[in-house]
């Protein structure tokens, strides 16, 4: 459904099984997307480590978490290094819209 959403408010979207996928993706071409869209959820990585190894890859890649957590809670398990937005699940296309626009304003 996100790449739906991505796709109907003009930005091409992307998917990965998992934070491996993720990651291999961004090894093979770090400058192929201008922002991620990472759940905090997923098999065989959590969303605290793809985070640290999208970030090992590449330190200015704008990356907005979405959670079914609080926004307090889903960011504090990042600690220092905070993500580029935050997306509280379920949301809207105006809000998915809104997130990455100011992700990408941030970078």
């Amino acid at each position: 459904l996100t790449k739906e959403m991505l796709e109907q408010s003009g930005f091409v979207g992307d998917t990965a099984e998992d934070g491996v996928e993720a990651i291999e993706r961004r090894r093979a071409q770090p400058l192929g997307v201008d922002a991620v869209l990472l759940d905090m959820t997923m098999p065989r990585l959590s969303g605290e480590e793809t985070y640290s190894g999208l970030l090992a890859l590449r330190r200015d890649l704008p990356v907005i978490v979405a959670s079914g957590f609080s926004e307090r809670d889903a960011m504090d398990r990042f600690g220092a290094l905070r993500p580029a937005g935050f997306l509280q699940k379920p949301y809207r296309l105006a809000e998915l819209k809104t997130a990455i626009e100011r992700a990408c304003a941030r970078s």
